[in-house]
């Protein structure tokens, strides 16, 4: 993903950060400090969801990094940099362990803003 991409998805997710947690801090406030139990479903989605989104970004960024190694070699016989491989590995990596996090997060932002 180029640089640009990068920001603008970063800057997505801090924004669609900023209206979860706009939205469920309340929810949680009345869970644990009212008592309010109407909420508690809520809390259950939130723990499951970033289990999910972590085990799901955990097992991708593993993949990108078995495809990264699997070619390297061929890479590097090919004029490839050892630094431009790192560079394109990082980025990749780091690419795939955040989008089950963001698509997550996308869907809350729309699903609570409805609300």
């Amino acid at each position: 993903m180029p640089s640009k991409k990068r920001s603008e998805r970063d800057a997505q997710m801090a924004a669609d950060t900023a209206t979860v947690l706009f939205h469920r801090l309340p929810m949680l406030f009345a869970l644990n400090v009212l008592g309010d139990q109407r909420h508690a479903k809520e809390a259950d989605r939130m723990v499951t969801e970033k289990t999910t989104a972590l085990v799901e970004g955990m097992v991708a960024s593993q993949m990108e990094v078995f495809h990264h190694m699997s070619l390297a070699p061929i890479r590097l016989m090919t004029g490839a940099t050892p630094a431009d491989l790192a560079q394109k590995m990082v980025n990749d990596v780091t690419d795939a362990a955040i989008a089950p996090a963001n698509k997550t997060l996308k869907a809350n932002a729309k699903r609570l803003s409805k609300d």
